[in-house]
């Protein structure tokens, strides 16, 4: 028993199997994240639509400076600083275990305690 150790030419050889033909991912525009959608997303996510800019935002927080607040994360913690902004409320609050940490409201989802 022998090896075949000879050596083998090259030829011109051409496949008959199609290539892969690569297509560009499309993704539609309701489910790419909001970042990749566009400002006007982001307006629609702060309740600001177009032809509704002059409808009021409510801005109303049920605690003030020096409250004791809670949070799902961080727990229990001391209201420092409020700021309103044009949409949303930034919230400075003294965690007891985690610091001092700077939130919007409507995102924090802080409760009175």
């Amino acid at each position: 028993m022998g090896f075949d150790t000879g050596t083998r030419q090259a030829t011109s050889y051409s496949d008959p199997r199609p290539k892969a033909i690569l297509k560009p991912r499309t993704t539609s525009k309701v489910d790419k994240p909001f970042i990749a959608q566009g400002i006007g997303s982001l307006n629609d996510v702060a309740g600001i639509r177009k032809g509704f800019n002059d409808a009021p935002v409510d801005l109303s927080l049920d605690y003030t400076v020096g409250d004791r607040v809670t949070h799902m994360k961080y727990k229990a913690g001391t209201v420092v600083n409020i700021e309103k902004n044009v949409r949303d409320n930034k919230v400075t609050v003294d965690f007891d275990e985690y610091g001092t940490k700077i939130m919007y409201a409507s995102f924090a989802k802080l409760k009175k305690i």
